[in-house]
């Protein structure tokens, strides 16, 4: 409930589109990416394609995760992409609550073209 009510409805992104896109590292996991396919954004990861998902636009730069397979144990999450003084996408994180899978131990780095 905390997380639904934090929503702040009516704004827009402030990173395009095009610079959320792509491949972003962990150590701890490795690689997860943001592609878009057929209009929507779509959230994979290599190791873990039970979690891949579709996001859609939460509030600012933060999207919802709507996982492709349902997800009892965390079923609403969120992703915020991070970007540097010059609106570069730099790094991204996780919120979402669950006692299972800690998503906010993960720092996943944007990697360079």
């Amino acid at each position: 409930e905390e997380l639904k009510d934090s929503q702040i409805p009516g704004t827009e992104p402030t990173l395009a589109r095009e610079a959320i896109l792509g491949d972003y590292f962990d150590p701890k996991y490795g690689l997860l990416s943001i592609v878009e396919q057929e209009g929507t954004l779509k959230l994979t990861w290599e190791h873990s394609p039970l979690l891949n998902a579709t996001l859609t636009h939460w509030h600012y730069d933060t999207y919802k995760i709507e996982w492709d397979e349902p997800q009892a144990w965390f079923p609403l999450g969120t992703l915020k992409f991070q970007s540097n003084n010059d609106q570069e996408v730099t790094s991204l994180s996780f919120d979402v609550p669950n006692d299972d899978v800690f998503f906010h131990e993960y720092a996943f780095k944007k990697k360079s073209k």
